[in-house]
């Protein structure tokens, strides 16, 4: 049999996922869609139980993203303290995919999409939002998609 093992080289945390068992918070630190730093790189690189967190240089910022959904192989949260809110914005795709057996959290995030003929954030899997807003531009289809298990806590705002 083959064996394989998946790796994810984060150089902009000083990480190499899949080798480390414990649970560690990855630093966003750059606006830009791709590359280390990114939201779409920290969430590639998480390990199961890790936290994103976002460099104080994007509190209040907008992050655009423009190659599809981010996507995240594992169990992750996202969590801002209260008052730095950072935007993720998609004006290409929904703004977050989440697939069945994955469970992730979001905390004082404001989800922005362009798409109208798609949802904003698509959840198959275990979906916790606190004091999350999702805006979306589109009447077709709903700012939150969800056919997995969804929380709600304090203030979510959808429109």
């Amino acid at each position: 049999t083959n064996d394989y093992i998946h790796l994810c080289v984060d150089g902009v945390n000083g990480r190499v996922s899949g080798l480390l068992a414990d649970s560690i918070a990855l630093w966003i630190k750059q606006d830009g869609d791709t590359g280390p730093g990114s939201l779409r790189h920290a969430a590639l690189c998480a390990g199961s139980g890790d936290t994103l967190k976002f460099k104080s240089s994007l509190i209040l910022d907008t992050i655009y993203l423009a190659t599809g959904p981010v996507v995240f192989n594992d169990d992750v949260r996202i969590i801002q303290p209260a008052g730095q809110t950072v935007s993720i914005q998609s004006a290409s795709s929904p703004v977050f995919s989440i697939t069945a057996g994955i469970e992730i959290m979001f905390r004082h995030l404001h989800i922005l999409c362009g798409v109208p003929d798609q949802s904003a954030l698509i959840n198959d899997g275990s979906l916790y939002l606190e004091d999350v807003e999702i805006t979306h531009v589109g009447s077709q289809y709903p700012g939150l998609y969800n056919s997995g298990f969804l929380s709600l806590k304090g203030n979510c705002i959808l429109h």
